[in-house]
C-alpha cells in the first residue's frame, strides 16, 4: 500500500497482538499499530486514532468483538472489521457476519490475516465510493429528481425500514398508487403475499451483503413479467424495476416456435423412415413373388424334364434321384423364404399372420414352447402398423431361436387408452443390456418402433432371459 495502514487491534493478549503486529509488517511494512485491550480504550481510539481496519478479539473481559462492532456501525464509521479469535462457534462466525462483519481469521489460520485486511479495505473502498456517489445525488435533490423522473423504468428508494422514500411516475403507475399514498408505507404491506415471498429474501440478500443484486420473476402483484436492480446502500435502497412481459412472452413464443420446428422435423424423418420401410415390404413381396412365381416353376419344370428322361433310361432314373432331391429341397426352401419375406398389404388379420409365424418356428424346434396372447380390437390398427408390428415379432422371436437357447417365448400383444403394449418375453441366456447391439435386425426393428413414436425398453442380464416392452401409439386409417 502506498500510504501507511492504520490497525486497531482489541486484543487482551500482549502476545497474541505482538503475533499479530510482525506477521502484518512482514506483508505491508508502512503500518501503524494501536492496541485496545477494553471498551474505554477502544472507544477512544476510534475518535483519536482513526484507524484504517479493526481486528478484534472474539472475547474480553466484560466486551466482545459483537459490542464492538456494534459500537463501530453506530458511529457510521465505515472500516472494515475483522474478527480474530482462537476460537469461534459457526453459529457466532455466522451472526456476526449478518452484522456486516467483514471477514473472520481463526488463529490457527491466521497467515491468511493479511490478505484479509487488503481485501477488507479495498471492498470498503468499493463501498465507499459507491455510498458518496449516492450522497453527492441525494445532495442535490432536484436534480436527483429530474435524473429519475426522466428514467424508462420504474424507480424507488426505500430506507432501512423498507418503507418508500421516493417513487417516480412509472412506479406510480406500476404501484396503481400515487407517491403522497406510497411516501412513508413499508413496500411488503403494499405487495400480495405470495410476491413477498419470493422478493423479500432477494432484497434482503442485496441489502446484508451490500451488493447490487438482479433478477427476473413474475409478479403477481402486478400480473407482469419484471426485471428487477437492486441498489443498496447504508442508508437504504434504490431499485429500478422494468416490464418485461412482453420480451419474456417474444422469448416463449420463439422457444415453443423452435419446439415446434424440431418436432415437425422429427416426424418428417419419421414418415421418411416408414417410406422407406414401406418401399422395403413392397420390394420383399415382389422378390417373394417372384421367387415363388417364376423361380419356382423354372425347378418344376426342371424336375419334370429329368423324370421324363429317367423314364426312359433305368441307369439315368438311378442317376437323377439325388438332383431331383436337390431341386425338391430348393422348392421347399424358397417357399419357406416367401412366406417370411411375403405379407399381405391390406385386409388382414394381425393375430392370425403371427399365429401362422410362430407355428412355422415351432415346425423346426418343437421343442420350444411359446404362448400367444392377442387382444386387440382389429379396427385400432392400420394395415401399415400391423405389417410393422409383424416385423417386430418376426425379428424378436427369429433372434430368439438363433440365440438365447430359451425353452419358453410368452408373447403379448394388448391395447389400453389408444397405446399398443407388446411384450416378448423368453427365459433363455440373456445378455448384458450395457453392451450396445448393433445388428442391421436390431436396428430396423427399433427404426420401425420409432417411426410410429413408439419406445422400447429391454430388461436383461446374463443368464436371466430377455424382456422386451414396447409402446406404440395407435394409428387409425
Amino acid at each position: 500500500m502506498e500510504n501507511q495502514l492504520k490497525v486497531l487491534i482489541l486484543e487482551d493478549s500482549l502476545s497474541d497482538a505482538d503475533l499479530i503486529k510482525r506477521l502484518i509488517i512482514k506483508e505491508i511494512k508502512q503500518s501503524e499499530f494501536c492496541l485496545a485491550m477494553n471498551k474505554e480504550s477502544f472507544v477512544t481510539a476510534l475518535d483519536e486514532f482513526t484507524p484504517d481496519v479493526i481486528l478484534s478479539d472474539n472475547s474480553l473481559p466484560n466486551f466482545d468483538a459483537s459490542e464492538a462492532l456494534n459500537l463501530t456501525r453506530h458511529r457510521s464509521l465505515h472500516i472494515p472489521f475483522i474478527l480474530v479469535t482462537g476460537t469461534v462457534s459457526e453459529e457466532f462466525a455466522a451472526t456476526i457476519i449478518k452484522q456486516r462483519a467483514d471477514d473472520y481469521i481463526l488463529k490457527d489460520r491466521i497467515t491468511r490475516l493479511p490478505a484479509a485486511i487488503l481485501a477488507a479495505i479495498k471492498q470498503k473502498r468499493t463501498e465507499r465510493e459507491r455510498l458518496e456517489t449516492v450522497t453527492r445525488l441525494r445532495e442535490n435533490e432536484k436534480k436527483y429528481r429530474e435524473l429519475v423522473e426522466r428514467v424508462s423504468d420504474c424507480f424507488i428508494a426505500l430506507d432501512l425500514n423498507w418503507q418508500f422514500t421516493y417513487v417516480n411516475e412509472k412506479a406510480e403507475e406500476l404501484f396503481d398508487k400515487p407517491m403522497s399514498y406510497l411516501l412513508g408505507k413499508n413496500i411488503w404491506a403494499e405487495l400480495l403475499e405470495a410476491d413477498v415471498d419470493v422478493f423479500k429474501p432477494q432484497y434482503h440478500q442485496s441489502m446484508n451483503e451490500l451488493k447490487n443484486h438482479h433478477f427476473k420473476e413474475f409478479s403477481i402483484s402486478f400480473n407482469k413479467w419484471i426485471d428487477t436492480t437492486i441498489y443498496p446502500s447504508d442508508t437504504g435502497i434504490s431499485v429500478y424495476i422494468k416490464d418485461i412481459t412482453a420480451q419474456h412472452e417474444s422469448e416463449q413464443n420463439i422457444l415453443l416456435l423452435e419446439q415446434k420446428m424440431e418436432d415437425q422435423k422429427l416426424q418428417e424423418q419419421k414418415r421418411t423412415v416408414r417410406a422407406i420401410i414401406n418401399a422395403q415390404e413392397n420390394e420383399r413381396n415382389h422378390l417373394a413373388k417372384e421367387l415363388h412365381d417364376n423361380i419356382n416353376q423354372i425347378l418344376t419344370g426342371a424336375k419334370i424334364y429329368l423324370n421324363l428322361a429317367g423314364n426312359k433310361n433305368e441307369t439315368l432314373k438311378e442317376l437323377i434321384k439325388y438332383p431331383n432331391e436337390l431341386i425338391d429341397m430348393s422348392i421347399k426352401e424358397i417357399r419357406l423364404l416367401c412366406q417370411k419375406m411375403g405379407a399381405p398389404t391390406k385386409d388382414f388379420e394381425l393375430n392370425e399372420l403371427i399365429e401362422d409365424l410362430i407355428a412355422s418356428f415351432k415346425k423346426n424346434n418343437e421343442s420350444i414352447s411359446i404362448a400367444f396372447e392377442y387382444t386387440v380390437d382389429p379396427e385400432m390398427l392400420s394395415d401399415e402398423l400391423k405389417i410393422n408390428i409383424l416385423r417386430v415379432i418376426q425379428e424378436q422371436v427369429n433372434n430368439i431361436f438363433k440365440y438365447a437357447e430359451a425353452k419358453n417365448i410368452s408373447i403379448s400383444i394388448k391395447e389400453a387408452d389408444n397405446i399398443i403394449s407388446i411384450t416378448v418375453i423368453d427365459d433363455g441366456k440373456g445378455y448384458d443390456t450395457s453392451v450396445k447391439r448393433t445388428g442391421l435386425g436390431v436396428s430396423n426393428m427399433i427404426n420401425r418402433i420409432e417411426s410410429f413414436n413408439g419406445k422400447i425398453e429391454t430388461v436383461s442380464s446374463i443368464g436371466a432371459g430377455v424382456k422386451t416392452y414396447i409402446q406404440i401409439p395407435v394409428i387409425k386409417d
